[in-house]
């Protein structure tokens, strides 16, 4: 029982945190990845799609076989991954590449009961990219689609709360 989102938020994020530290085989392949790439947003863009679209997903909901994901490196050899499997490679990579990335858990049948802090009520994760302090800087992305243009969510996971490393956001600002 968690007694407020900022705690699950907390808890989930040391479930995460080592598993996506970059290795020396995951710095090798985001050097790879972003070699003759110029902007930010360029480099994000090649990460991403080498994870959307070099990583097979396989569709588990958050939660439905662990709430721990795989090693990046394991992922990035293995070639898939569920939600948060593919969001660790993917921030893995992008940690490698200087940007950080945070998980985004977010229910995406309906909205949450703010009042109740519980993994049961989060059956997603996609990822944010903060590129300034302003929010409509971020980059959204959800990894799990393999055919989607770059920053493309689906829509029923816009205007939705969502609990962004330790802090539940009213709605996801996109």
């Amino acid at each position: 029982t968690f007694q407020s989102w900022e705690e699950l938020g907390r808890w989930y994020a040391g479930q995460a945190r080592e598993r996506a530290a970059p290795t020396d085989a995951v710095r090798a392949r985001a050097s790879e990845l972003i070699r003759e790439r110029a902007s930010d947003l360029e480099k994000i863009e090649a990460i991403y799609d080498f994870v959307t679209r070099d990583v097979r997903t396989i569709s588990l909901s958050l939660g439905e076989a662990r709430y721990q994901p795989r090693a990046a490196t394991e992922i990035l050899v293995s070639g898939y991954g569920d939600a948060q499997d593919k969001h660790t490679l993917l921030a893995a990579l992008l940690d490698a590449a200087g940007y950080p990335a945070y998980p985004v858990l977010l229910y995406s049948a309906r909205a949450m009961d703010a009042a109740v802090p519980s993994p049961a009520q989060l059956d997603h994760l996609i990822s944010v990219v903060p590129l300034g302090a302003d929010s409509r800087q971020w980059v959204w992305l959800d990894s799990t689609i393999e055919v989607a243009p770059f920053r493309m969510l689906p829509s029923r996971l816009r205007g939705k709360q969502a609990l962004v490393g330790p802090v539940l956001l009213e709605a996801l600002v996109l």
